[in-house]
């Protein structure tokens, strides 16, 4: 089980394909010798120009997903 998360609603998360949708937080299973293709989506609705960070949180778990 792979977790993605992000601490604000700026970074959008999805696992591909892309269907319009996304979310902070993202939770999927990697099966052995395959892969997942993850994309992020950034709303800079509102911010002023300048240089912004953030940071994602990646974790992998051994196991399915709860």
């Amino acid at each position: 089980c792979v977790s993605v998360t992000s601490p604000t609603p700026v970074i959008g998360l999805f696992v591909s394909p892309y269907t319009g949708t996304w979310s902070q937080s993202i939770e999927f299973e990697v099966l052995a010798n395959q892969s997942v293709k993850v994309g992020m989506r950034f709303d800079t609705a509102g911010l002023s120009l300048g240089d912004y960070n953030q940071n994602i949180t990646i974790q992998a778990f051994g196991g399915p997903c709860e």
